[in-house]
């Protein structure tokens, strides 16, 4: 997705029809988060370590079921 010659809301139409397009996970959307912070070698080993002491794996696909449900209460509030 180019952002060249487009609008905010544009660009975020595309995006959201490429993410329900695709069979998107909550996995998926932790482990995109995990790479915005630089922390997906740590995400990866965590996810095959129920051992693993730094918490990225859990931490962060807690936080992205937050996220998808933060996101649907305000899209229902909205439509309303």
């Amino acid at each position: 997705m180019s952002r060249k010659n487009k609008t905010s809301d544009e660009y975020d139409r595309e995006a959201m029809v490429a993410f329900k397009a695709a069979p998107v996970t909550v996995e998926d959307l932790a482990r995109a988060w995990a790479s915005m912070d630089g922390k997906d070698e740590a995400f990866d080993a965590g996810k095959d370590n129920p051992n693993d002491e730094t918490g990225h794996y859990d931490g962060y696909c807690v936080e992205a079921r937050e996220i998808i449900e933060r996101a649907t209460k305000y899209a229902l509030k909205r439509k309303t």
